[in-house]
């Protein structure tokens, strides 16, 4: 079990704007810094957009770039997450807070101040098609309109802790990732205080298997309904229903180091960021300092720099309607077709 210090630090570790370059432009120039993409979506109109971390957002459609930031109305150039809503706008969580973008304006989402005091009875109405954002001790709900704030139960221990050091900041049930699966269930992944779920009568919290001791910064359902964690200090988490597996303690593919002073280290599976599975069946895994990792029959292979990635830091991962998987890194994005890694260079702004 990590030491309450550590377990804090660990969190913690986690063109002119609106102008547009060809894409011949973009093959002949590399990005003069490295460009890091926290996420990466296909909207229903062909348009792909990026989330950066310092760069704001990208538009690609058509062969052209377009870079978007606070002179048009986005909040911060920090873009940390991003997803499509009801009506096809995308939604954006940002260093200084949640906005909408209706490919005109952006519109920034009032969160609310006050915590409901029955959480089950109002994660009832919540619908598959509402949007999910993380929040301090719980999470926000999008309607469509509103956002809405559902309070998680906070453990005893914690309460105690609360009132004895009232001016301490706390962020153990900081919400990273979010999932409704397809029974309904909803999946909150915290900071330090593992996974809770809530099944349409009450919630339930998931810590076994050192699945507390870091940032749950995905949660992720396969096609057989089987649910996959990822932890940014344990490692990948199996759950089939019934029992929680830590897949990375029993392949042996931990990082004790960086348990103990904050080091990556190659070839581990201990800080997965972002898992998706392509059409095959794979399970594509990425982590936050030893790239990309396939699962498939059992067997895990290991990709790095040395295969084509443009970084070792693998925070966003997508499919296109072609089956090919595109790759969100610290240093830009690549694509892999099934047999190699090719660059997709984003020119700089």
């Amino acid at each position: 079990m990590l030491s309450i210090a550590v377990r804090s630090i660990i969190a913690l570790l986690l063109l002119l704007p609106g102008s547009t370059v060809p894409t011949a432009a973009a093959q002949d120039s590399p990005t003069a810094a490295p460009l890091s993409v926290r996420g990466i979506v296909l909207d229903g109109s062909g348009v792909r957009w990026f989330a950066t971390d310092g760069e704001g957002l990208i538009r690609y459609h058509n062969g052209t770039f377009r870079y978007l930031s606070e002179q048009d109305g986005l909040l911060s150039r920090f873009v940390r997450t991003i997803q499509t809503g009801k009506n096809g706008d995308l939604l954006l969580t940002t260093a200084r807070g949640i906005m909408r973008y209706d490919g005109i304006r952006f519109t920034t989402l009032p969160e609310p101040g006050t915590v409901l005091p029955d959480a089950p009875e109002f994660l009832k109405r919540s619908k598959n098609d509402d949007r999910w954002f993380g929040a301090k001790d719980g999470a926000y709900r999008f309607d469509g309109t509103t956002l809405h704030y559902v309070a998680f139960p906070i453990d005893s221990a914690d309460i105690t802790e609360r009132r004895a050091r009232p001016g301490r900041i706390r962020s153990e049930y900081a919400v990273y990732s979010v999932l409704k699966d397809k029974s309904g269930n909803i999946w909150f992944g915290t900071e330090q205080r593992g996974v809770l779920r809530y099944d349409g009568r009450s919630f339930r919290w998931f810590r076994e298997k050192g699945l507390s001791d870091g940032a749950v910064r995905t949660i992720f359902q396969d096609r057989s309904g089987v649910l996959w964690f990822g932890n940014n200090a344990e490692g990948l988490f199996r759950y089939d229903g019934t029992t929680l597996r830590n897949i990375t303690e029993e392949q042996g593919l931990g990082n004790p180091e960086f348990k103990k002073g904050l080091k990556g280290k190659e070839g581990t599976l201990a800080r997965v960021w972002t898992i998706t599975e392509d059409r095959a069946g794979t399970l594509w895994v990425g982590t936050i300092d030893a790239g990309l990792w396939s699962y498939r029959n059992g067997v895990f292979t290991n990709y790095t720099m040395k295969d084509g990635l443009p970084a070792n830091a693998v925070q966003s991962l997508t499919l296109d309607p072609d089956g090919r998987l595109w790759i969100g890194t610290g240093n830009g994005i690549c694509i892999y077709d099934g047999k190699k890694f090719s660059p997709f260079i984003i020119p700089p702004r």
